[in-house]
């Protein structure tokens, strides 16, 4: 039995992340063959990826929350910044640099969000990036295999990845009331911030969601997270 297991996503062993291969076309292993100026840190959380892949990229500007645990922080993100679409540009004045470019990227970081969130959008391809601000793996049905349990990262045909004390995930998708009363609980919903940094997300046109947690999300985007806040009856 798996505990929690739609949060697992690479719980079985070693993986290779080919991902900077598919977004460039490059076809080499050596870090030294791309340009990777920027490593975002999703939230408290989701920081043990930076720990092993900093030191590929030493030159490098990490960002995330400023209470994240991590020495090599180089711009930390604070409440001052918190809650409203902000540039990269603007995170880096806040830490006394300057930057220009990447006029493609925006940020809203939540400080109310139990986990502390930074989510980034891609305006150009209007992607949303994000890891606990919406979690979709519950609603499985016949015609929608979740992919982070599918035969593609080796898991048996029909395999059910909500069992045993994992059950919860059952009720992690869009739809499902106890996910909706979960999920405003964890981006802070209590707190006017809260409310209003994930208004601010919705302030995007969004096309797709790549989430930490369950598949993408390539269709009504802005309607499924109005869902999920209770913005939409």
């Amino acid at each position: 039995m798996e505990k929690l297991s739609f949060g697992l996503r690479f719980h079985g062993g070693p993986h290779v992340i080919e991902a900077l291969q598919l977004l460039t076309g490059k076809t080499s292993t050596d870090a030294n063959d791309y340009n990777v100026t920027h490593i975002v840190v999703a939230n408290l959380q989701h920081d043990m990826g930076v720990r092993s892949v900093k030191p590929q990229f030493p030159h490098s500007k990490v960002i995330g929350a400023h209470t994240l645990q991590y020495d090599s922080l180089d711009y930390k993100v604070n409440s001052d910044l918190g809650n409203k679409p902000v540039k990269l540009q603007d995170i880096a004045a806040a830490n006394g640099e300057t930057v220009s470019g990447y006029e493609n990227l925006e940020f809203v970081y939540l400080s109310k969000h139990k986990n502390r969130e930074l989510v980034v959008y891609e305006n150009k391809h209007k992607v949303l990036f994000e890891s606990d601000l919406l979690i979709t793996v519950g609603d499985r049905g016949p015609t929608n295999t979740l992919e982070q349990y599918s035969e593609a990262t080796g898991f048996t045909d029909g395999y059910n990845p909500h069992t045993g004390r994992a059950l919860i995930g059952n009720f992690f998708y869009p739809q499902g009331w106890v996910s909706q009363w979960i999920q405003r609980r964890i981006n802070g919903f209590k707190f006017p911030e809260g409310i209003e940094g994930c208004k601010a997300i919705l302030s995007w046109d969004i096309e797709t969601i790549v989430p930490s947690h369950g598949n993408l999300v390539e269709k009504n985007c802005s309607g499924i997270l109005k869902q999920v806040f209770g913005f939409e009856k």
